[in-house]
């Protein structure tokens, strides 16, 4: 029999340990042309827009949608991931996949935008990431001119980078499983998550997840570190976010494909820079 073994770790990582004597070899094999037909299965459909990468754009555009009564916002119509200009900055190297306008409360002007990117991929989301730097590098373009809290919405993000993003001023939203259009059979769909323990999910409409992130994170004061400001948290992101967007832009490469050595250098050098120019006491971290 094939035994499953699993870490205690949340997202577990499935092994298989096949029972064979000698001569066992072509059942091996047989095991291992069968997972890998199913993996590229897998592969397939994160491939294929429809299914993973512009379909969570556009759940990501109708929980906007259905969040913006209660977090105040008013949601502009576009078409999800063709979001190439931000007030009169052209959005380079863009576009963004959706974005929305922060109302000021009860007033119902606007000062700030919401920049969101989507990351639908199966991978934590590091503060060097390249994932994160297509974002932070868009945003920081629009930043000189027009006050932005860049959003990137992933599956998970680590301590390292919620920390980061509390000195640098962005949030990240995340969805907690990759998401793909319930259009995939659900037999197969089952197979693959039973097979690999992948933490997927077949999702149409609004995702609750980030319903609940827009008004409970974007109207909260921010963390009770200094500096303890009466604000909405949203509005300190952004103010941190635009004196930072200058030093962002300089660090530009790491939005792109570097090797590992090159991007830890870069970032470091990003980070001391973040480090001179910030004006309030840093929660560090990262």
């Amino acid at each position: 029999d094939i035994v499953i073994e699993k870490t205690a770790h949340r997202l577990p990582a499935v092994t298989l340990r096949l029972p064979f004597t000698s001569g066992s070899k072509r059942s091996t094999e047989r095991v291992r042309g069968e997972r890998r037909k199913l993996h590229r299965k897998y592969l397939s459909w994160t491939n294929d827009q429809a299914l993973c990468g512009s379909y969570a754009e556009l759940v990501v555009l109708k929980s906007l949608h259905s969040a913006a009564s209660e977090a105040g916002l008013w949601v502009p119509p576009q078409k999800p991931g063709f979001i190439d200009s931000i007030g009169d900055t052209t959005i380079q190297p863009g576009p963004l996949d959706c974005h929305a306008h922060i109302l000021e409360l009860p007033d119902l002007g606007s000062r700030v935008s919401l920049a969101v990117e989507v990351k639908n991929i199966n991978s934590w989301i590091y503060p060097w990431a390249q994932e994160l730097w297509e974002l932070l590098v868009k945003a920081a373009q629009v930043a000189q001119s027009t006050p932005v809290l860049p959003v990137l919405v992933c599956m998970r993000s680590t301590h390292l980078t919620h920390q980061m993003a509390k000195d640098i001023g962005f949030f990240t939203a995340q969805t907690h499983d990759q998401l793909f259009n319930p259009r995939i059979p659900e037999d197969e769909f089952a197979s693959v998550v039973d097979d690999f323990g992948l933490t997927i999910a077949r999702h149409s409409g609004p995702l609750p997840a980030l319903v609940k992130f827009l008004p409970r994170t974007l109207r909260a004061n921010p963390p009770p570190s200094p500096p303890e400001e009466d604000i909405p948290w949203y509005q300190r992101q952004a103010d941190r976010f635009q004196l930072l967007a200058p030093t962002i832009a300089r660090f530009s490469s790491l939005a792109g494909n570097l090797p590992d050595e090159s991007r830890s250098s870069i970032f470091a050098a990003f980070k001391a820079a973040a480090f001179d120019t910030i004006e309030w006491p840093a929660v560090r971290g990262w």
